[in-house]
């Protein structure tokens, strides 16, 4: 058997449907309601102000300037 392009067997491809028919539409709900992730809500660690406040003046420090202090 003499195949230009190598495949002695040439498979089909599964015809892709979008999923809007009105059977469909239970399945839509849960997948859009259940199924996604909770947003995660990132907070800030405790402290986090001072640190970049100490970072900040770390990197602006001149020779001669005590820079900021931190108080407790």
């Amino acid at each position: 058997m003499n195949n230009d392009n190598c495949d002695l067997v040439k498979l089909r491809r599964p015809k892709w449907l979008p999923v809007t028919g009105p059977v469909q539409t239970e399945l839509l709900a849960i997948v859009r309601n259940d199924l996604r992730p909770m947003p995660v809500e990132h907070k800030p660690p405790t402290g986090a102000a001072q640190n970049r406040l100490d970072f900040e003046a770390a990197i602006t420090h001149r020779p001669g300037d005590p820079g900021l202090s931190r108080s407790m």
